[in-house]
């Protein structure tokens, strides 16, 4: 009992300390990517909204059949089996000339936003953004991920992103 007292203390202290500091980090997570792509701006745009291409560039949606044909459009709900046989879906939440943005909700992990922005920086050339915004409970462990997460999921849209050049300057 004489340990037990002290030990007690100190883990409550150590839990209300890391509690404390986790409530100071921010509860939601962005991470993106870019890569500029030679071509207009449209044509670039319109390979983004055909996602029956996507499981050829996209590496979230490796191996998938997507039953879609045709361009994407707001308030589209489209779902593909993984090569596991898990269930993903995503939902289109807006389409613009500039970009698409995205509720994706991939098996066994929580809903997050992902979309693309499209910009044309030079005659020739167009930017293309990839970007995911996460949100996070308070859970300490959770903002602790927060501070990782670009680090985990960056190299998998950078990759997807140049492959994606490679096919559209192809």
């Amino acid at each position: 009992m004489r340990f037990f007292k002290p030990f007690l203390i100190t883990l409550i202290g150590l839990s209300v300390v890391l509690l404390a500091i986790s409530s100071l980090l921010p509860g939601r997570v962005m991470t993106s990517r870019w890569v500029v792509v030679h071509g207009r701006s449209d044509s670039i745009m319109a390979a983004i909204l055909d996602a029956s291409t996507w499981p050829e560039w996209n590496l979230l949606m490796k191996d998938a059949h997507m039953p879609v044909s045709g361009a994407l459009t707001k308030g589209q709900k489209i779902n593909w089996a993984n090569a596991g046989g898990s269930i993903n879906s995503f939902i289109v939440e807006e389409v613009n000339p500039h970009g698409l943005a995205t509720k994706m909700e991939l098996a066994g992990e929580k809903p997050f936003r992902t979309g693309f922005s499209v910009d044309q920086r030079q005659v020739d050339s167009v930017q293309v953004v990839w970007y995911l915004i996460e949100e996070l409970k308070w859970y300490p462990w959770e903002k602790v991920y927060g501070m990782m997460a670009s680090d985990m999921k960056g190299p998998l849209l950078q990759t997807s992103l140049n492959e994606f050049k490679r096919i559209q300057e192809h």
